[in-house]
């Protein structure tokens, strides 16, 4: 059990770590618009259209995505919610 949560933790920075430069976290954000990713929604904000999503929707699809999508090869995965909120 000890070692689990050693390897837990080591993934969980150095997926934190893979998302901080922009390009990276563009990758994310370009994926989460797509087809493939939740469901978004469309609002007009001080006179441009706007994508949002609730947070907690976007946690829960960031840890266990819904069924039919798929995850892109070059972006890892989020283990627990914990990393999915730091990023």
């Amino acid at each position: 059990i000890y070692f689990k949560r050693i390897f837990i933790a080591i993934m969980a920075a150095t997926t934190k770590e893979f998302y901080d430069p922009d390009e990276n976290l563009q990758k994310l954000c370009d994926f989460l618009r797509s087809s493939e990713g939740p469901a978004v929604r469309e609002a007009i904000e001080m006179d441009k259209r706007v994508y949002y999503i609730k947070g907690e929707k976007l946690v829960n699809f960031l840890v266990e995505p819904k069924k039919g999508s798929k995850w892109p090869k070059e972006l890892p995965r989020f283990k627990s919610r914990p990393d999915a909120i730091a990023v």
